[in-house]
């Protein structure tokens, strides 16, 4: 098997990257390590670019039996029974797994085509803190497209709540509709609040350091 060269210490890091895919799941649970994996429920994929310009979007309900939901979770049964999502996964118009999976990589597809200047970039994975526990069910049910994203993740969760320490900006009470497409809009919405304060931000000299 062959290595990697090795890299050189003088050789320049490059954190830029590509399109963002904000990529959201609601399931029967979280994923628990060495636990059976939860059902996917629904996904939702918005892509924009570096700037935050929304590029194309992809939702889908999954197509479920009611024995899918023998074991579901009593937080996201009562969730999603007041959302209507349990009811919609039972319905005529859900879909399964991999139909939701060629749909999000056909709306990546069509991104890429639209911004051929960030094809080479990577595509990073970015939105709420869960989406370290979405890695693992997206990269077990949806392998094809699992592998169109980088491994780096952007946790806004984490940065929103250093904002909320370390400065002055406030955020508005989320929506708390627990629906894929939804918590992404949100997502994004916090993202370009976040982008316009830093940017109205005084950088600071390292000398001032």
């Amino acid at each position: 098997m062959s290595a990697d060269p090795p890299r050189k210490w003088d050789q320049k890091w490059d954190w830029g990257f590509g399109l963002i895919a904000w990529l959201d799941v609601e399931t029967t649970g979280l994923y628990r390590p060495g636990k059976p994996l939860p059902a996917l429920l629904e996904t939702a994929l918005l892509i924009t670019t570096p700037d935050l310009e929304c590029v194309t979007w992809a939702s889908s309900v999954i197509k479920r039996e009611p024995e899918d939901f023998v074991e579901i979770h009593p937080v996201a049964e009562a969730m999603h029974k007041k959302n209507g999502l349990i009811e919609e996964c039972l319905g005529p118009l859900a879909v399964p797994v991999r139909t939701a999976e060629l749909i999000m990589t056909t709306a990546l597809d069509e991104a890429q085509r639209l911004h051929p200047e960030l094809g080479d970039r990577p595509v990073v994975w970015a939105g709420w803190s869960p989406s370290a526990l979405d890695r693992p069910m997206i990269g077990h049910h949806m392998p094809e497209f699992y592998k169109r994203l980088h491994y780096r993740t952007w946790d806004l969760s984490a940065f929103k709540l250093g904002m909320i320490n370390f400065t002055s900006l406030t955020f508005p009470e989320k929506d708390e509709i627990h629906r894929a497409h939804a918590d992404n809009l949100e997502a994004v919405a916090e993202a370009r609040r976040i982008a316009e304060f830093l940017q109205s931000c005084p950088i600071p000299s390292l000398a001032s350091a």
